[in-house]
């Protein structure tokens, strides 16, 4: 299987897994879903870019490579920082909320990002032999 396909599968599966679990618990009942939503959203959009921009410097030469993913990172970072802090500035979210499901969904979404970095590079690995 395709590695950028196999990362957007896995990134649907967890987003599904994700909201079932919040309906099925009742959570969402509980918490302020718009809160969740922008950090779900934000969490996914980041992971996203950032496996995409390695997608596309994965065959530049080194330093190219790295001036992509890097930059990228920074600006990936920064757009993240804004985003936060809008929603923040405007009171459009529950801080706490917020705050607890953006981490949580970030650090998962940065083990599926890693994840799909190894298989891109095994998948890359293989078909060059």
């Amino acid at each position: 299987m395709k590695p950028i396909f196999d990362f957007f599968l896995k990134t649907c599966i967890l987003a599904l897994l994700f909201w079932l679990s919040l309906l099925l618990t009742g959570l969402a009942k509980e918490v302020d879903v718009l809160s969740v939503f922008y950090a779900w959203l934000i969490s996914v959009l980041n992971a996203s870019t950032g496996y995409l921009l390695y997608e596309y410097a994965y065959h530049k030469d080194g330093r190219g490579f790295y001036k992509i993913v890097i930059s990228g990172h920074v600006v990936r970072a920064l757009c993240v920082l804004v985003s936060i802090a809008s929603l923040i500035l405007t009171k459009s979210v529950m801080r706490f909320e917020f705050a607890l499901t953006f981490v949580a969904l970030y650090f998962m979404h940065l083990v599926v990002e890693i994840l799909a970095y190894q298989k891109k590079h095994q998948f890359e690995k293989r078909s060059s032999s």
